[in-house]
Formats: C-alpha cells, structure tokens, sequence
C-alpha cells in the first residue's frame, strides 16, 4: 500500500494542501535520516508501522514538496 500510494503521489504530484486533505496532519517532523531531497521544513511525516519488514523500528512515509508546492518526492524511511 504505501509503495502505491509514493508512486501516486509521485506521478500526480499534488500540492501540499492537496495532500494533507488525503493523509491529514503529519504526525511527526520529518528526520536528518531521510535521503538529501529537500528542505526538512518542506517535508511532512507519517507512521506507517514496520512497513520495512524488519519489525524492530517504525517507519514512515516523508513527503517533500518542492518550491512551487507541489509534491517531489516521496518515500519510506526506516528508524
């Protein structure tokens, strides 16, 4: 499911309000962990369990968007 919904995001590339009306609020800010893609203040985080298949940490969803708002990238990232 969340490999759909990052190609989604990716191909669509829905503005920043566009996706806090999808996945709501972020629930955590994104972290130094995640890939060089953006500015950390341009990025919104969501749990999305142990995802990875490691089960020892969870992980999440980041999504950064670019300057003209809309989304750039966006990925998993294990903690």
């Amino acid at each position: 499911m969340a490999s759909d919904l990052i190609g989604r995001l990716e191909r669509g590339q829905p503005t920043r309000s566009d996706v806090l009306a999808l996945l709501g609020p972020p629930e955590a800010p994104c972290s130094k962990l995640t890939p060089p893609a953006g500015d950390l203040g341009q990025c919104l985080s969501y749990s999305i369990g142990s995802w990875s298949g490691f089960r020892m940490d969870s992980d999440t969803l980041d999504v950064y968007f670019g300057y003209d708002g809309r989304v750039r990238n966006a990925f998993t990232v294990q903690h």
